[in-house]
């Protein structure tokens, strides 16, 4: 998985802390799915849509 996503994604990543009560949420995992994963597209599918047009 690792390797699609570098091939992917630009290798600029700038640390951006949100401040406040969302950040803090952020930074806690509120945002994450805390069950089972739902859909059917791999991670892998979802790249290669991307960078293909598809």
């Amino acid at each position: 998985m690792t390797a699609y996503t570098l091939d992917a994604i630009p290798p600029l990543r700038l640390p951006i802390r949100v401040p406040g009560k969302v950040g803090k949420a952020y930074r806690s995992g509120a945002n994450l799915t805390l069950g089972a994963p739902t859909g059917s597209d791999t991670w892998e599918r979802f790249l290669t849509d991307r960078t293909t047009g598809a």
